[in-house]
């Protein structure tokens, strides 16, 4: 269920990061952007589920529990609440290998070992996620946290990009002086 929707919508999200990754003149800000927007989402997250639960249980109130369009329902609810981080999510690496390209790193080395890493990260994340910090502090508690994880790695990105900028200008204004 979950997999039927999440794997298109995360290609979405992959296509839509090509296409502004080649067009961005920052693609690293852009991904910095996204990944504050996964964080922010990540954090309204509980609030949504409770929202769209309310919703479903309003519109389903008087239909039989086995109605076949109420499984459609749940995955449409599903997928408008869960689509929107799920198509940010899948920009992200778009983005990262535009930024590399950008550094003169050759993509062509460079993505086998980003999806790989990418991969393991997800498997990791998951079996840790599951085992550990969903028993430890909750839906909510993981949620939260993930939220906090994706902010801060937008806000280092953001500092990254500033204090190169700014190293751009001193190096600049010091060589303009002589």
């Amino acid at each position: 269920g979950v997999q039927t929707c999440a794997l298109p919508i995360l290609a979405l999200g992959a296509w839509l990061g090509g296409m502004l990754a080649t067009r961005s003149r920052q693609p690293l800000l852009l991904y910095a952007f996204f990944e504050a927007a996964i964080g922010i989402y990540a954090a309204i997250t509980p609030q949504l589920f409770n929202g769209i639960q309310s919703l479903y249980v309003a519109i389903a109130l008087d239909s039989p529990p086995d109605a076949a369009w109420l499984t459609a329902l749940r995955m449409g609810l599903g997928a408008a609440v869960l689509g929107v981080p799920t198509v940010l999510m899948g920009a992200t690496l778009p983005l990262v290998f535009q930024c590399l390209r950008g550094m003169g790193i050759p993509t062509a080395r460079a993505i086998a070992p980003l999806y790989a890493a990418n991969v393991l990260g997800a498997a990791v994340g998951a079996l840790v996620a599951g085992y550990a910090l969903l028993p430890a502090v909750g839906r909510n508690g993981g949620t939260l946290l993930a939220a906090v994880i994706s902010l801060m790695v937008a806000l280092y990105v953001i500092d990254k990009i500033k204090r190169g900028t700014d190293g751009d200008r001193k190096s600049t204004r010091l060589n303009s002086s002589h």
